[in-house]
């Protein structure tokens, strides 16, 4: 059984933007990344 999360990666970046267009940085914030999913191609899963 595959789940949702199963179609993405998740990348850590210490900036990142919001819907507004503002950079938000982690560390301002008490983070040291924003975690960030990212949507994997067809093709890497067949490798």
């Amino acid at each position: 059984m595959t789940t949702q999360d199963d179609d993405f990666d998740i990348i850590f970046r210490r900036f990142r933007r919001d819907p507004s267009g503002k950079l938000l940085d982690a560390r301002a914030y008490g983070k040291k990344a924003w975690p960030i999913k990212i949507r994997r191609n067809k093709e890497d899963e067949s490798q």
